[in-house]
């Protein structure tokens, strides 16, 4: 008896003495500690939410940074806008080329004390004011909305959830497979060691890809569109979080594809046969997935199609890798009946 037997009969013996109490008692304690690691996580999390709302909201800022510059050209012809730059220039106003704000605002609120002006300054920093209250009225504030007094508490509770359950994602994977690995013989568990680390290395693909590709060109895409003179810009902190979460975690769980068309092919459901055989259906549904889960339009439903398809083709890799291919089998059956 090989060594490998011999292992297998103590796995089996080890299952066996497990009863359905025990099993019970285990998935229990490791439920457990996945509770206790992510709560860990989430009062962390606590300290930082500031930090990690900026994180999230950083695209929105960028979308609405690329509005304002559109605004600020749609405006340069602007009757208005054209008294208000021989206002500034007759006052000697210099404008933040950023923020397109008086740069003298900055320097008051640096100084701290306004009491401390000249007549001609305390005048300059009039008009200062006045244009400053103009622009904010021309252009969409960047900053989200809240509907309800207690939408942006339940927000930041959100967001805290949100990355407990990510930096828990790995602790929660190693209580998984101290559970089920009692029940995996030796050749299974090393089947684990290897599609477990692809399955997260995936699934962060597609959170980074939706946070730095996805998200941010949809967003530049949609807030541009149209005629800003008529439509103005409101966007808030609700929707926006539920759009954050939908284009970078649920991304990441289509990122998965490949694992799902591998495991799907060790049980016997398909094959690499028939997986090539339905490639035409696979990118249409990639078009249907990526046209139900983005906004409304072509950019971002195209960038989620394109990656879907690529995964399909991975996956279809890893199967012909992994999965003897039916057909090949049929042919190397026959070309040995025809020797014989």
């Amino acid at each position: 008896m090989t060594d490998e037997e011999d292992t297998n009969n103590e796995t089996r013996e080890d299952m066996a003495f497990m009863s359905v109490g025990d099993h019970l008692e285990e998935l229990r304690k490791r439920l457990i500690y996945s509770f206790l690691g992510f709560l860990i996580f989430f009062i962390i999390a606590l300290f930082f939410q500031d930090e990690l709302l900026w994180i999230i909201t950083r695209p929105h800022m960028s979308a609405q940074k690329i509005l304002s510059e559109k605004l600020r050209k749609l405006t340069v012809e602007d009757p208005v806008e054209i008294a208000w730059k021989k206002q500034l220039a007759a006052a000697n106003i210099t404008l933040d080329n950023g923020t397109g704000l008086p740069l003298i605002l900055n320097e008051a609120g640096k100084e701290g004390n306004a009491s401390n002006l000249s007549p001609e300054e305390m005048a300059r920093l009039r008009i200062a004011l006045q244009y400053a209250d103009h622009v904010r009225t021309v252009n969409p504030p960047p900053q989200l909305m809240v509907l309800k007094y207690q939408e942006s508490f339940l927000i930041y509770m959100k967001v805290c959830a949100v990355f407990a359950l990510l930096l828990g994602i790995p602790f929660t994977l190693y209580n998984f497979w101290k559970f089920i690995a009692a029940g995996l013989y030796p050749h299974e568990r090393s089947v684990v060691y290897i599609a477990a680390p692809l399955s997260l290395g995936l699934f962060v693909a597609g959170i980074l890809f939706g946070y730095f590709f996805l998200i941010r060109f949809g967003l530049k895409f949609l807030i541009t569109y149209g005629n800003p003179e008529i439509i103005r810009s409101s966007m808030t902190l609700g929707f926006y979080f539920g759009l954050f979460v939908l284009l970078t975690l649920v991304v990441g769980i289509i990122f998965q594809l490949p694992m799902v068309m591998l495991a799907l092919a060790r049980i016997g459901i398909v094959s690499p046969r028939s997986l090539r055989k339905h490639r035409k259906i696979a990118i249409l549904l990639a078009v249907i997935v990526g046209a139900i889960l983005t906004p409304p339009d072509p950019v971002t439903q195209i960038m989620l199609a394109m990656p879907v398809i690529f995964l399909y083709e991975f996956g279809l890799i890893l199967v012909r890798l992994t999965v003897p291919d039916e057909e090949e089998e049929d042919s190397d059956t026959a070309a040995a009946e025809a020797k014989a």
